[in-house]
């Protein structure tokens, strides 16, 4: 259930704080770009019945500031300066460390902490478009209470030298299956008359690429594709149930990289339909 605009989306308190999509402390990494932001929205919904994703029309909006100014005004001070702010101090040491290329992070604590932080971005972004919020309040609770990522998140980074060094593409989806089809598990039979199920979120911060995927059930044909997909592009999961790979990405994705990434979910023949992240 999507909190009342004017609430925190955390604790449900009033919210009279305004939070940083990108972080004061990431200022040296993420340099001032465009004096304007664009921002692009569309609904998705992954049929099982037809194999197919259906991807809705795409709306773009323009809006002065640029990205690392932007603030959204969904969390109270309680939150913001309490737990959020814990949380941004204990991944921040293990971020730097990425952004200054060295991987050493193979510690739980560090892998979590991380995972924690990437995961209260995308929680924090996609009310950026309330239209496309699909994250539950339970996910919201869950990262609040225990300063973790919940166990149906799956978070990855790789290593990212393109053309920019901000930007996110966040995808909700609708799921559609078949009741009788044995190979699925039917875990929502209205999923066309419900909201969101599950998103894939894409973002750059720097010289890295985050990519995360949530479901609001253990989907596990989707869960099975996140992971494909981060040995097919060599993206290091970090993700505390997820089985870490070894040793440092070799892959450095251009913007091309970023691009297919960022489409990764959807059938090849379908990517089109969804517009670039760089």
């Amino acid at each position: 259930m999507q909190p009342p605009k004017g609430y925190c989306i955390y604790c449900g308190k009033k919210a009279n704080s305004k939070e940083h999509l990108y972080a004061a402390w990431l200022e040296a990494y993420v340099p001032h770009l465009l004096p304007y932001r664009i921002h692009f929205s569309s609904e998705n919904i992954i049929d099982f019945r037809k194999r197919v994703i259906v991807t809705g029309p795409v709306k773009k909006s323009i809006k002065p500031g640029s990205v690392n100014s932007h603030r959204l005004k969904i969390v109270c001070r309680e939150c913001n300066g309490g737990w959020m702010g814990k949380l941004q101090e204990r991944a921040k040491p293990h971020i730097i460390k990425l952004l200054q290329n060295d991987w050493s992070i193979s510690s739980p604590e560090s892998r979590n902490s991380i995972a924690a932080w990437a995961t209260m971005f995308v929680m924090n972004v996609e009310f950026k478009d309330r239209k496309t919020v699909c994250i539950s309040t339970a996910d919201r609770a869950y990262l609040m209470k225990n300063g973790a990522a919940p166990r149906n998140w799956g978070v990855a980074i790789g290593i990212y030298n393109g053309s920019t060094n901000v930007g996110f593409s966040h995808v909700p989806l609708k799921i559609i299956e078949h009741e009788k089809e044995g190979s699925l598990e039917c875990w929502d039979k209205s999923a066309t008359d419900v909201s969101f199920q599950a998103q894939y979120t894409v973002f750059i911060v720097g010289s890295l690429i985050f990519l995360t995927f949530s479901a609001r059930h253990n989907h596990y044909q989707l869960f099975n594709l996140f992971h494909d997909i981060c040995h097919q592009y060599d993206l290091y999961i970090c993700t505390e149930s997820s089985n870490v790979p070894s040793g440092i990405p070799l892959t450095i994705h251009n913007d091309d990289g970023a691009n297919e990434i960022s489409k990764s979910f959807l059938p090849p023949g379908q990517r089109k339909l969804l517009r670039n992240l760089v």
